[in-house]
């Protein structure tokens, strides 16, 4: 693109009547300049203007180079003519620009510049920052240029002989900054309010009369007044500005408004302190952020730290990153400092290739639960662990690292194989025992088969009527030691496991008849009624153990007799399932009208060697084995 012709071609007044190029700058346009490279982040603010022949760099803020340049070996011209912000991310990628002495002799690599006007719309130069880097301006930083290019013009249009005066703390220039969102705020020579930007003026409460006059300090949270008149001191006798700077105010509510940015000195053409100047954000919620943050770290450190379980992160090579004290602990370490210092998680299993397993079983699901492993701790004893872990990624879905827990299971572990040896011992000793009392009931059956026959044939002789009690007498111990040895090795075969139940079909009736003929001979001596009820509803035949069906039932009906001294005992079988489909079930009952059995004592019914009490056992008899089967059975 060819450089516009010199403002004389077009009738532009060039330069500004009565200012002389060569005119030292002052204050009012090296302030916006500073204040753009605060603001923008970048290196260089320029004000330049033109004639003819040159353009002249009238305020050069981080630019020691040059003080001009021949007309169209910068870009001045481009900016005249884009009637706006002129943004160059990258002057060597632009062929306007990529031969410009700025690019080529300077290394400007990006620019953005706007025509400074006068208050007739005439231009009178231009307002531009670069730096040595591609960049891009933002809408955001456009905006920013637009104003400083204002207040620049003002500056440009005091330097002429007919102008007013204008202060750089002019409610208008004021004016022009408060467009923004930008804190900013003047000082004078003490530190008190000069003047302020609106969003100073919203922030704090305040309007410019109530701040003007009052001590910055004075607004300070107290933690850091001491050291900010420390500050203010050191810019006063230094001249030195502070790049970053981070303090809390007060606002007009007590509320805590926490500020980020620079401040620095101001001082007039012969070094005198007119005041300080400062520009910030209000970093209120982003403090409020990294409070919470910093809270919920300290919660989550604190449970990092307490749990019991070991908790670490790794690389996949095995490189510890964190770690947990529970994790040193389990491991033998005196810290987690040292655990990290030696430990590689790869190399603590005892089977390498488990530890293999585990991290195919990570890369291939992202996690692992309750892993099982044998390890080695520091001191060289071998530990049993279980471990629980996922991988965590990048954005990119790169694996980080691993995050995993570790559980010493060592104990639990040791209690098991004790606990199974227990049981094998148990299971041996009651096999033996079980086989004792198996040999122990034949010997016993033998002689007591014989004394229960030749009894029953002593009685068939004609005794005599008390030789015939003696006999029965016999007889009925007899059968006693009989039930009771019985009753002993059925208990004895349940607890081993070893008692067989088989299923066959059978007569319910003609069972329930053999049951209560068994236990007729004692009711009727006793004088009790024995009866049994069956439901119509039941069929003939049903599919159980008959045996042990029968031995059920007989020992209820035992039991039954036993505890009653008068009126009846009945058997009642009916339909347990009547409204369900499939097989029927039967339900058995046995109801008596003897001394019944308390409330409180019904939970000892079914358990081995028990009865409700002492007293019992002394005037009934028995070794509480009657009913222990009916459970089991």
């Amino acid at each position: 693109m060819a450089a516009s012709p010199p403002p004389e071609s077009t009738g532009l007044p060039f330069p500004p009547q009565g200012l002389a190029l060569d005119q030292e700058a002052t204050e009012y346009l090296d302030r916006p300049a500073r204040l753009a490279c605060q603001l923008l982040g970048v290196p260089v603010a320029l004000v330049i203007l033109v004639d003819a022949q040159r353009e002249f760099f009238k305020t050069r803020v981080g630019w020691t180079y040059c003080y001009e340049l021949p007309r169209g070996e910068g870009f001045t011209d481009e900016v005249f003519a884009s009637n706006g912000p002129l943004i160059i991310p990258d002057t060597t990628a632009d062929e306007r620009f990529a031969t410009r002495r700025l690019t080529t002799e300077f290394g400007v690599r990006s620019f953005a510049g706007m025509t400074l006007t006068s208050t007739a719309g005439e231009p009178l130069g231009v307002f531009a920052v670069l730096d040595f880097e591609p960049r891009d301006f933002n809408e955001e930083a456009a905006r920013g240029l637009a104003d400083l290019t204002a207040i620049a013009g003002l500056g440009l249009r005091a330097l002429a002989p007919d102008s007013e005066p204008v202060r750089i703390g002019d409610h208008l220039l004021l004016e022009i900054l408060s467009t923004g969102d930008e804190f900013i705020w003047e000082l004078d020579a003490d530190g008190r309010f000069h003047s302020a930007t609106r969003r100073t003026h919203f922030v704090l409460g305040y309007t410019n009369e109530e701040l003007r006059g009052t001590a910055f300090t004075d607004l300070l949270h107290e933690a850091h007044r001491e050291y900010f008149e420390s500050v203010l001191a050191h810019m006063a006798a230094t001249g030195q500005a502070l790049r970053e700077v981070e303090f809390c105010l007060v606002n007009r509510t007590a509320e805590a408004c926490w500020i980020r940015g620079a401040m620095m000195p101001v001082h007039d053409r012969d070094g005198t302190l007119r005041g300080y100047r400062g520009v910030g954000s209000d970093v209120t919620r982003t403090k409020a952020t990294e409070a919470a943050l910093r809270r919920a770290e300290e919660r989550y450190r604190k449970i990092f730290e307490g749990v019991q379980d070991g908790i670490y992160q790794a690389t996949l090579d095995g490189r510890v990153l964190d770690a947990n004290p529970a994790m040193a602990h389990i491991y033998g370490y005196d810290n987690a400092a040292q655990l990290l210092a030696e430990m590689n998680a790869n190399e603590v299993y005892v089977d390498p290739a488990r530890r293999q397993l585990f991290l195919e079983k990570l890369a291939g699901a992202g996690t692992v639960r309750n892993f099982e492993a044998e390890v080695v701790s520091r001191s060289g004893e071998r530990l049993w662990v279980l471990e629980s872990a996922r991988l965590v990624t990048d954005d990119a879905g790169e694996v980080e690292y691993i995050e995993a827990t570790v559980t010493d299971t060592t104990l639990r572990r040791h209690a098991e194989e004790s606990l199974k040896l227990a049981k094998e011992s148990a299971e041996l000793a009651n096999e033996a025992k079980s086989d004792f009392l198996a040999n122990m009931s034949h010997e016993i059956r033998t002689p007591l088969n014989a004394i229960v026959g030749l009894s029953s044939l002593m009685l068939d002789s004609g005794l005599s009527a008390e030789q015939e009690d003696y006999v029965h007498t016999i007889r009925h111990s007899a059968d006693a030691l009989l039930n009771i040895i019985n009753d002993i090795l059925d208990f004895s075969k349940i607890e081993s496991g070893k008692l067989e139940i088989e299923n066959v079909p059978f007569n319910l009736r003609l069972l329930i008849e053999e049951a209560t003929d068994y236990v007729g001979f004692r009711a009727g001596e006793k004088a009790l009624d024995l009866a049994y009820w069956l439901d119509p509803e039941l069929p003939d035949v049903i599919v159980a153990d008959v045996t042990r069906l029968r031995q059920i039932l007989a020992n209820l009906l035992s039991n039954a007799i036993k505890f009653t001294h008068q009126g009846e005992v009945v058997l009642e079988a009916s339909l347990a399932n009547p409204e369900e489909d499939g097989d029927p079930q039967v339900l058995f009952t046995v109801r008596d009208t003897g001394i019944g059995i308390p409330a409180e004592k019904r939970d000892r019914l079914f358990q081995a060697f028990s009865q409700m009490d002492a007293s019992t056992s002394r005037k009934y008899g028995g070794t509480g084995l009657g009913l222990v089967h009916a459970p089991f059975l």
